[in-house]
């Protein structure tokens, strides 16, 4: 083997006592940090509030903060206005709702559910749904919603 293609030749070689033994390719680090940064955006994007679906909550002046709703095994179940309804982050159809729920209840969660209905669902969804939610012997339901936007007095 010629002496520049071993490692003591590439040393002997340097013509200046700085110079790098070896060169990165630059282009393979940009491209795996542009692969890096992709899947950190579409990450945050997919866990954005927990959930991948959109309910655009109705506004109460009686809107109080449930903690208990940001634990890991809250039963929260969501109708969209489309009345799509997910329990947890998983669409499901009503009449599965209170078999998710008793088995939810068995596995431990705590005995109250989270309802975040769409402020434009149809009423007859979300009721069908809280009548399921009662079937499966829950009666503690909690409806999450948005509190007002303080308004600025221009006195």
């Amino acid at each position: 083997m010629p002496p520049a293609k071993t490692l003591e030749g590439r040393v002997a070689a340097r013509k200046r006592p700085g110079a790098p033994l070896f060169r990165m390719d630059v282009a393979a680090l940009v491209a795996v940090i542009a692969v890096l940064v992709f899947i950190l955006v579409s990450l945050h994007t997919q866990v954005l509030d927990g959930r991948r679906f959109a309910v655009d909550l109705a506004t109460s002046s009686q809107a109080a903060p449930l903690p208990g709703a940001l634990r890991e095994d809250a039963m929260l179940v969501s109708v969209t206005r489309d009345g799509a309804i997910y329990f947890r982050q998983r669409e499901v159809r009503v009449a599965d709702i209170a078999d998710e729920i008793r088995s939810a209840v068995k596995q431990g969660s705590e005995k109250r559910v989270y309802l975040s209905a769409d402020a434009h669902a149809k009423n007859q969804d979300v009721r069908a749904v809280i009548d399921e939610i009662r079937k499966a012997g829950v009666e503690n339901v909690s409806v999450i919603t948005n509190a007002p936007v303080p308004t600025k007095n221009k006195d």
